[in-house]
């Protein structure tokens, strides 16, 4: 019998700062069997949310498959394909029809050129039938990072899917990079690849209060609301901008205390190095 996703119990991760609403929504979408697509600048703590999402959620799934695109590697056609089914797809391998078989051999194994044109229907419905068998064994997790990137064939034979898997219980959840002030809908070209009802959820800038636990977490505690309020301007409330600028402005600080070889300034070194963190 097929079992549905379960409420998994939510395992200690790394600490997610400032995201407990969106946390929440994408909880309550990934219950109901629904996906997911994180969205928003370099920086802002995507990876971070996604990394936290699928530990809570890999634990309910009977299949993982994951894939993390980069852009030197987006010109090679099928390679997100290869990195989500290479490994499994020979567990319903003898499900397939043999056109079928042929046309997803080529493409995972490159041993042969598949065309989206030539060997096209094949292709897609080969990708589809993977995904519903690995289904019928129990819940599938589909995690892809930096879509942006993500080579075209792939991403089309994602769409595809996609598009035909209705209530069958393969969840998507993915992360895309958008401009540093994301234009409305400028996400929408990567839910093509992503189950028409996916919940889309931009990542929004870190208050200051955010920003400072982000740092004490860190190894910055201890910092002056004045240097917390630059920080936090400086930064824009981008948790990885913010990181930079506390370890910038505690450098900045020690070497400024350490060239100065005066025993009275001694305890005020301590204090700095206290401050950041840095014992």
């Amino acid at each position: 019998m097929r079992r549905e996703f379960e409420e998994p119990v939510r395992p200690r991760s790394e600490q997610v700062i400032g995201r407990e609403e969106l946390l929440g929504r994408a909880r309550d979408q990934l219950s109901r069997g629904g996906s997911v697509l994180l969205y928003g600048p370099p920086g802002i703590g995507k990876s971070t949310v996604l990394r936290a999402i699928t530990t809570e959620y890999a634990e309910s799934a009977r299949t993982v498959l994951r894939c993390s695109a980069t852009e030197s590697e987006s010109h090679l056609p099928f390679l997100a394909l290869v990195d989500l089914l290479g490994l499994v797809a020979d567990e319903v391998a003898d499900t397939l029809p043999a056109p079928q078989q042929a046309a997803l051999e080529a493409a995972l194994t490159g041993r042969a050129e598949p065309s989206l044109h030539q060997d096209g229907l094949a292709l897609r419905l080969a990708v589809l039938s993977v995904l519903r068998a690995l289904a019928a064994k129990g819940p599938v997790l589909l995690v892809a990072d930096d879509l942006q990137w993500l080579d075209a064939p792939s991403a089309e034979l994602l769409g595809f899917a996609a598009r035909r898997l209705g209530g069958v219980p393969v969840r998507m959840l993915g992360a895309v990079r958008t401009g540093t002030e994301p234009k409305e809908q400028e996400h929408d070209p990567y839910l093509r690849a992503y189950p028409p009802e996916t919940l889309a959820l931009r990542l929004p800038p870190l208050s200051r209060p955010q920003v400072s636990e982000l740092l004490a977490g860190r190894g910055y505690p201890g910092l002056r609301r004045s240097t917390l309020r630059d920080i936090h301007h400086t930064s824009g409330g981008n948790p990885l901008f913010a990181l930079e600028l506390g370890r910038t402005k505690c450098s900045a600080l020690l070497n400024d205390m350490l060239v100065v070889p005066r025993v009275s300034r001694f305890p005020r070194v301590v204090r700095v190095l206290r401050a950041c963190g840095r014992r």
